[in-house]
């Protein structure tokens, strides 16, 4: 891992070097993977990746934010799908946590009715060591990203699936 992550680093390098713009997806991807890297055991980063790989190849999407702690926001699908913004996950690697937003859900259908807010909260604290709060429909709770490691982040990923089969229904029934 360590030696992909040198040659990621070489190739952006270079590419400022000669005054090629480098993507701020690109960009931003990098700062997460590094602080990622930097900030978990090695375990918990592989797994945190391979669940980010599980994702992408079932179809979501990874949107990276940006400021001093780079987040991952785990889309339901990409800007060319369709612009209504879903995601269920956020991934903050400094902290090492999986903050679920129920909060924003509130004005996201499907998701904006308390039903379907307590189904993925209950989905999600069926996986061994999420311990979310019955109260936090409302709020955006969260758990540590060690989680995903083992079978934890099988699980997850089978929720998020969940998640995206519904947003995509609703999305279809948009027209």
């Amino acid at each position: 891992m360590r030696l992909a992550e040198e040659r990621r680093n070489q190739a952006a390098t270079l590419a400022e070097l000669l005054g090629l713009d480098i993507d701020k997806a690109v960009e931003r991807e990098r700062s997460f993977r590094d602080q990622l890297v930097e900030g978990r055991s090695s375990e918990t980063a592989r797994a945190v990746l391979d669940f980010l790989d599980g994702w992408t190849v079932r179809g979501g999407a990874l949107w990276w934010g940006d400021g001093t702690e780079t987040s991952c926001f785990m889309r339901t699908w990409d800007q060319a799908t369709s612009w209504h913004k879903r995601w269920a996950l956020t991934l903050y690697p400094r902290t090492g946590t999986a903050e679920v937003v129920l909060q924003h859900l509130r004005a996201r259908p499907p998701f904006d009715t308390m039903d379907m807010r307590r189904e993925l909260l209950d989905r999600l604290n069926a996986v061994p060591g999420t311990d979310l709060p019955e109260d936090a429909l409302d709020r955006r709770p969260n758990f540590r990203m060690e989680v995903l490691a083992g079978t934890g982040g099988q699980q997850v990923l089978e929720v998020l699936v969940w998640f995206r089969g519904r947003c995509q229904e609703w999305l279809a029934a948009q027209g």
